[in-house]
């Protein structure tokens, strides 16, 4: 693979489709001596990819990837997002053809689906069996798959790209192609005035977000990185430019808070610390294999 200490690009591009790909996350207490050289604490995410050979047909490297699970009921068009609970097996799934449904991914079971005026561009999880959508028709929904009901929490000037709740604020926060990241409580009265915490303008139209705690970073149009403090939005406590070259396709933070991934739509992945001092930002990657799965990690 082409790779280097900050970027990643998967040699297996050509050979697998990109919806044939499986996130897995895993901590490695006794690292293995393949990872050179020796590191006595691992704790990150992974993603495993099999080794077929460039030569493979994609049905056969799709096969490759080991055993899965095919759902029942599936959306009739392209999947837009979709998330696990922290707290059980169930899946929040938004998709283009207009729903968000959420199944037991176990049983394999559609446990509840909502339809929207629009197609849905994200999701996320409030608890086990309620969540929030991201609506291309400008609108944050509140949904209960235990009542199922639904409400308006508010509105956008243009569609709704990516959403996320924070446990730790108790908030809702929206980001949207009309250039503006939104807070919102949900424990307020329904209504877009009564519900709506903070409006927070940003230097482009909002591709991706993801939390850590009470950290949000907010990837935009123009390869702009936004890094804020829950506890005070008035500014960013960074601003950054992306080190890849092309637009950001995806933001997501590291699962112990030290910083984030950045991929982009030319198939590139940084890795990118919060801390700006030398000693973090001269982390380095190592690229290992441990039998038929290939893990990248930071030292």
């Amino acid at each position: 693979p082409s790779f280097s200490s900050r970027c990643l690009r998967s040699p297996f591009r050509a050979a697998l489709p990109f919806s044939s790909l499986r996130p897995f996350w895993i901590q490695i207490s006794n690292p293995p001596t393949v990872f050179p050289p020796p590191c006595t604490k691992y704790l990150t995410r992974f993603l495993f990819l099999p080794p077929p050979t460039m030569s493979d047909a994609p049905g056969a490297a799709a096969s490759a990837m080991g055993s899965g699970r095919e759902l029942a009921n599936p959306p009739s068009d392209g999947i837009s997002n979709l998330r696990f609970s922290n707290h059980s097996d169930h899946l929040l799934v938004s998709s283009w053809d207009k729903t968000v449904r959420l199944y037991d991914a176990e049983a394999s079971l559609l446990k509840g689906e909502f339809a929207h005026p629009g197609p849905v561009l994200d999701c996320c999880f409030h608890d086990d069996s309620s969540g929030f959508s991201a609506g291309a028709d400008h609108t944050v929904r509140r949904l209960s798959f235990t009542s199922s009901k639904e409400d308006v929490l508010g509105r956008h000037d243009a569609p709704v790209r990516c959403v996320e709740y924070s446990y730790a604020a108790g908030q809702v926060i929206t980001g949207s192609w009309d250039k503006t990241i939104k807070c919102w409580d949900p424990r307020g009265v329904s209504g877009p005035e009564r519900t709506l915490v903070g409006t927070y303008a940003q230097p482009e139209r909002v591709y991706s977000m993801s939390l850590v705690g009470n950290r949000l970073v907010v990837a935009t149009a123009g390869r702009h990185v936004s890094i804020y403090d829950l506890r005070n939005m008035s500014q960013p406590e960074q601003k950054r430019e992306s080190s890849l070259k092309y637009q950001t396709r995806c933001v997501r933070c590291f699962p112990n808070g030290t910083g984030y991934a950045l991929s982009s739509v030319e198939g590139r992945v940084s890795m990118e610390f919060f801390d700006l001092s030398e000693s973090a930002q001269s982390k380095k990657y190592v690229l290992g294999t441990v039998g038929s799965r290939h893990l990248l990690m930071y030292l």
